[in-house]
């Protein structure tokens, strides 16, 4: 296990120290960046060489994934295997709004459906472990801005189960998981914990809820990915930094390991977030002075 698989793993746990990493990025937003490659495991890697990241997730169901998770390990940043949730595959291949009705409407034939995507996930769960990625991230969008997109009974019923199902087999594996939903997960909190996640991560909230979401994880001692907010980051300027630094103080105060909410697409957000993550090593180095 190298250092950085080691913070990783030890800030998961809940220990104290700074952690920083890249979620969902594109390849492509690299480019702006301005390295030599342009294949997508060569590109990322050569990325995290640059920026130097704890971590990075990499997404499961890419065919350059597993050769991403080689060369990012050789460049000592550790894995995170970004799997996707049943939700999300059902809803991709028969439609996000037909899917959302039928957790009201056909609970139990939806049921069935995500049922049949347990194997599948558990097979992408177990090639992470093969491969020795750092931690598993499992990807389902639960909620948008305003809250939960289904009814809650519909996801502790019948998600729920299923999402510790995957968190166990992880474990089995002894690697951590992570939970990923875009919007304000907070309903589902307690239940995640309970499920056996170490760690929530949450896309496009504002600042005010995620430090709401953030407050509510540690009251369940279930630590959080974030604090760096897509929209700021495409915004610019002056604000990156204030903002930075707020994600820095956060995390001094333990339960935050700061990363991107998950929403960045161009290059110009991630040349931001290159200005925001030293942004952050440098109020940690301050603070231990």
């Amino acid at each position: 296990m190298f250092p950085a698989e080691e913070r990783l793993r030890a800030a998961l746990a809940g220990e104290p120290g700074l952690v920083v990493g890249l979620t969902f990025v594109p390849p492509e937003a690299f480019e702006g960046l301005r390295l030599e490659s342009r294949r997508a495991p060569a590109l990322v890697a050569a990325a995290c060489s640059r920026i130097r990241p704890d971590f990075a997730f990499v997404p499961a169901s890419e065919v350059w994934a597993a050769e991403a998770v080689d060369k990012i390990g050789e460049c000592g940043v550790a894995a995170v295997w970004a799997v996707d949730g049943p939700f999300g595959r059902v809803a991709a291949r028969e439609g996000w709004s037909e899917t959302l009705r039928d957790t009201a409407a056909r609970p139990t034939e939806l049921s069935g459906k995500l049922y049949a995507q347990m194997p599948a996930i558990l097979e992408e769960i177990r090639r992470g472990v093969r491969l020795g990625v750092a931690a598993i991230a499992i990807a389902d969008d639960l909620a948008g801005s305003q809250g939960p997109l289904m009814p809650p009974d519909f996801v502790l019923d019948e998600l729920m189960p299923k999402y510790s199902v995957f968190a166990e087999e992880a474990a089995l594996g002894a690697v951590p998981s992570i939970f990923h939903s875009d919007g304000d997960m907070r309903p589902f909190v307690p239940a995640l914990r309970r499920a056996g996640f170490s760690a929530v991560h949450s896309g496009g909230l504002t600042p005010e809820t995620f430090e709401a979401l953030l407050e509510l994880a540690r009251g369940h001692e279930l630590r959080v990915v974030g604090g760096l907010s897509s929209a700021i980051l495409d915004t610019g300027g002056p604000q990156v930094m204030v903002h930075a630094n707020r994600a820095a103080a956060m995390a001094s105060e333990g339960g935050l390991l700061v990363a991107d909410d998950g929403g960045i697409v161009s290059s110009e957000q991630v040349g931001w977030l290159v200005t925001a993550l030293q942004t952050v090593r440098d109020f940690d180095r301050k603070g231990s002075e």
